[in-house]
Protein backbone atom coordinates (compact mmCIF):
# COMPACT_ATOMS: atom_id res chain seq x y z
CA UNK A 1 0.00 0.00 0.00
CA UNK A 2 0.99 3.62 -0.29
CA UNK A 3 1.71 5.45 2.95
CA UNK A 4 1.69 9.24 3.07
CA UNK A 5 2.96 11.17 6.04
CA UNK A 6 2.34 14.92 6.10
CA UNK A 7 4.19 16.85 8.78
CA UNK A 8 3.53 20.47 9.68
CA UNK A 9 6.68 22.56 9.84
CA UNK A 10 7.01 24.27 13.24
CA UNK A 11 9.58 26.92 12.45
CA UNK A 12 9.53 30.63 13.28
CA UNK A 13 8.11 32.00 10.04
CA UNK A 14 5.75 35.01 9.90
CA UNK A 15 4.89 34.25 6.25
CA UNK A 16 2.01 31.98 5.16
CA UNK A 17 2.77 28.29 4.66
CA UNK A 18 4.82 27.75 1.52
CA UNK A 19 3.46 25.43 -1.17
CA UNK A 20 6.11 22.77 -0.38
CA UNK A 21 5.42 22.60 3.38
CA UNK A 22 4.45 18.92 3.11
CA UNK A 23 6.41 15.82 2.16
CA UNK A 24 5.20 12.45 0.91
CA UNK A 25 6.43 8.91 1.36
CA UNK A 26 5.16 6.77 -1.48
CA UNK A 27 5.78 3.37 -3.00
CA UNK A 28 4.58 -0.21 -2.91
CA UNK A 29 5.19 -2.00 0.38
CA UNK A 30 6.83 -5.38 -0.23
CA UNK A 31 7.21 -6.73 3.32
CA UNK A 32 4.56 -7.03 6.03
CA UNK A 33 6.05 -5.41 9.13
CA UNK A 34 5.81 -2.67 11.69
CA UNK A 35 8.49 -0.09 10.97
CA UNK A 36 9.63 2.86 13.07
CA UNK A 37 11.60 5.68 11.53
CA UNK A 38 12.38 9.36 12.00
CA UNK A 39 11.44 12.10 9.56
CA UNK A 40 13.36 15.35 9.57
CA UNK A 41 12.58 18.59 7.78
CA UNK A 42 15.24 21.27 7.32
CA UNK A 43 14.61 24.72 5.91
CA UNK A 44 16.93 26.84 3.79
CA UNK A 45 18.39 28.44 6.95
CA UNK A 46 19.30 25.04 8.45
CA UNK A 47 16.47 25.11 11.03
CA UNK A 48 15.17 21.56 11.48
CA UNK A 49 12.49 19.56 13.19
CA UNK A 50 12.18 15.78 13.58
CA UNK A 51 9.27 13.48 14.27
CA UNK A 52 9.20 9.79 15.14
CA UNK A 53 6.78 7.81 12.95
CA UNK A 54 5.53 4.24 12.90
CA UNK A 55 3.77 2.50 10.05
CA UNK A 56 2.30 -1.00 10.06
CA UNK A 57 2.24 -2.85 6.75
CA UNK A 58 0.01 -5.90 6.74
CA UNK A 59 -1.05 -8.24 3.99
CA UNK A 60 -4.20 -9.21 5.90
CA UNK A 61 -7.30 -7.29 4.83
CA UNK A 62 -11.01 -7.61 5.64
CA UNK A 63 -12.84 -7.29 2.29
CA UNK A 64 -16.43 -6.71 3.45
CA UNK A 65 -18.32 -3.46 3.13
CA UNK A 66 -18.84 -1.68 6.46
CA UNK A 67 -22.65 -2.02 6.29
CA UNK A 68 -23.72 -5.63 6.82
CA UNK A 69 -27.01 -7.14 5.57
CA UNK A 70 -30.00 -6.17 7.72
CA UNK A 71 -31.28 -8.40 10.48
CA UNK A 72 -34.78 -8.82 11.93
CA UNK A 73 -35.93 -9.50 15.48
CA UNK A 74 -36.68 -13.20 16.08
CA UNK A 75 -35.34 -14.25 12.64
CA UNK A 76 -32.15 -16.32 12.34
CA UNK A 77 -29.19 -14.29 11.07
CA UNK A 78 -25.91 -15.46 9.56
CA UNK A 79 -23.04 -13.61 7.92
CA UNK A 80 -19.43 -14.66 7.30
CA UNK A 81 -16.85 -11.92 6.64
CA UNK A 82 -14.03 -12.50 4.16
CA UNK A 83 -10.31 -11.78 4.36
CA UNK A 84 -7.49 -11.76 1.85
CA UNK A 85 -3.75 -11.98 2.32
CA UNK A 86 -3.87 -14.21 5.39
CA UNK A 87 -0.85 -16.29 6.34
CA UNK A 88 -2.41 -19.51 7.66
CA UNK A 89 -5.67 -19.61 9.59
CA UNK A 90 -7.53 -16.51 10.80
CA UNK A 91 -8.89 -15.90 14.28
CA UNK A 92 -11.73 -13.41 14.72
CA UNK A 93 -12.66 -11.27 17.72
CA UNK A 94 -14.66 -8.27 18.86
CA UNK A 95 -11.78 -6.30 20.37
CA UNK A 96 -11.78 -4.80 23.83
CA UNK A 97 -13.25 -1.32 23.70
CA UNK A 98 -15.57 -2.10 20.79
CA UNK A 99 -19.33 -2.07 21.10
CA UNK A 100 -20.69 -5.64 21.35
CA UNK A 101 -22.59 -7.47 18.62
CA UNK A 102 -26.38 -6.95 18.62
CA UNK A 103 -28.16 -8.87 21.41
CA UNK A 104 -28.80 -12.48 20.36
CA UNK A 105 -25.83 -12.67 17.94
CA UNK A 106 -22.43 -14.21 18.57
CA UNK A 107 -19.12 -14.47 16.73
CA UNK A 108 -17.43 -17.77 15.84
CA UNK A 109 -13.76 -16.98 16.49
CA UNK A 110 -12.56 -19.66 14.04
CA UNK A 111 -14.74 -18.81 11.02
CA UNK A 112 -15.77 -15.20 11.69
CA UNK A 113 -19.42 -16.17 11.29
CA UNK A 114 -21.83 -13.79 12.99
CA UNK A 115 -24.93 -15.81 13.77
CA UNK A 116 -27.89 -16.19 16.08
CA UNK A 117 -31.32 -14.63 16.42
CA UNK A 118 -31.42 -10.89 17.08
CA UNK A 119 -33.63 -9.97 20.03
CA UNK A 120 -33.62 -6.16 19.99
CA UNK A 121 -34.20 -3.74 17.11
CA UNK A 122 -31.78 -0.90 16.53
CA UNK A 123 -28.67 0.26 14.71
CA UNK A 124 -25.53 -1.48 15.98
CA UNK A 125 -21.93 -0.46 15.38
CA UNK A 126 -19.04 -2.74 16.32
CA UNK A 127 -15.54 -3.67 15.25
CA UNK A 128 -14.19 -7.05 14.15
CA UNK A 129 -10.51 -7.92 14.33
CA UNK A 130 -8.92 -10.66 12.21
CA UNK A 131 -5.52 -12.11 13.18
CA UNK A 132 -3.66 -14.65 11.04
CA UNK A 133 -1.31 -17.38 12.29
CA UNK A 134 1.73 -15.11 11.76
CA UNK A 135 0.27 -12.45 14.05
CA UNK A 136 -0.81 -10.03 11.31
CA UNK A 137 -3.89 -8.18 12.53
CA UNK A 138 -6.46 -5.98 10.82
CA UNK A 139 -9.74 -4.47 11.98
CA UNK A 140 -12.86 -3.07 10.40
CA UNK A 141 -15.80 -1.17 11.86
CA UNK A 142 -19.22 -2.52 10.89
CA UNK A 143 -22.83 -1.33 11.04
CA UNK A 144 -25.69 -3.84 11.33
CA UNK A 145 -29.29 -2.62 11.41
CA UNK A 146 -31.80 -4.86 13.17
CA UNK A 147 -35.46 -4.14 12.44
CA UNK A 148 -38.52 -5.20 14.44
CA UNK A 149 -40.41 -6.16 11.27
CA UNK A 150 -39.83 -5.85 7.53
CA UNK A 151 -40.19 -7.42 4.09
CA UNK A 152 -38.10 -9.99 2.23
CA UNK A 153 -37.26 -7.36 -0.41
CA UNK A 154 -34.80 -4.51 -0.78
CA UNK A 155 -37.46 -2.22 -2.26
CA UNK A 156 -36.76 -2.94 -5.94
CA UNK A 157 -39.80 -4.77 -7.28
CA UNK A 158 -38.85 -4.98 -10.95
CA UNK A 159 -40.39 -3.50 -14.06
CA UNK A 160 -44.07 -3.57 -14.99
CA UNK A 161 -45.08 -3.46 -18.66
CA UNK A 162 -47.83 -0.96 -19.40
CA UNK A 163 -51.10 -2.82 -19.99
CA UNK A 164 -49.75 -6.12 -18.61
CA UNK A 165 -50.82 -7.98 -15.51
CA UNK A 166 -48.49 -7.55 -12.56
CA UNK A 167 -48.51 -9.62 -9.40
CA UNK A 168 -46.03 -9.78 -6.54
CA UNK A 169 -46.39 -11.60 -3.25
CA UNK A 170 -44.61 -10.03 -0.30
CA UNK A 171 -43.60 -11.86 2.84
CA UNK A 172 -43.18 -10.21 6.21
CA UNK A 173 -40.18 -11.08 8.37
CA UNK A 174 -39.61 -10.54 12.08
CA UNK A 175 -42.15 -9.06 14.42
CA UNK A 176 -45.16 -10.93 15.77
CA UNK A 177 -47.84 -12.34 13.44
CA UNK A 178 -50.57 -11.97 12.37
CA UNK A 179 -49.53 -9.14 10.02
CA UNK A 180 -51.61 -6.50 8.29
CA UNK A 181 -50.41 -4.84 5.09
CA UNK A 182 -51.08 -1.45 3.55
CA UNK A 183 -49.60 0.52 0.67
CA UNK A 184 -49.73 4.23 -0.09
CA UNK A 185 -48.97 5.91 -3.38
CA UNK A 186 -49.26 2.90 -5.68
CA UNK A 187 -49.39 3.68 -9.42
CA UNK A 188 -52.87 3.77 -10.99
CA UNK A 189 -54.21 0.27 -11.68
CA UNK A 190 -52.25 -1.46 -8.87
CA UNK A 191 -53.79 -2.33 -5.52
Amino acid sequence: GVQTCALPIYLPNPNPWPANAYASIAGIATTAQSASFTLTVTDSQQNSSSQACTVTITSLTILDFPTLPDGFVNVAYSYVPTTTGANGSVTWAVPSGSNPLPPGLSLNSSTGQISGTPTTAGPYSFTLTATDSHGNTTSRAFQLNVYAVGFYTNGGLGNVNLGSTFSLNLAAVGGAPPYTYSAGGLPPGLT
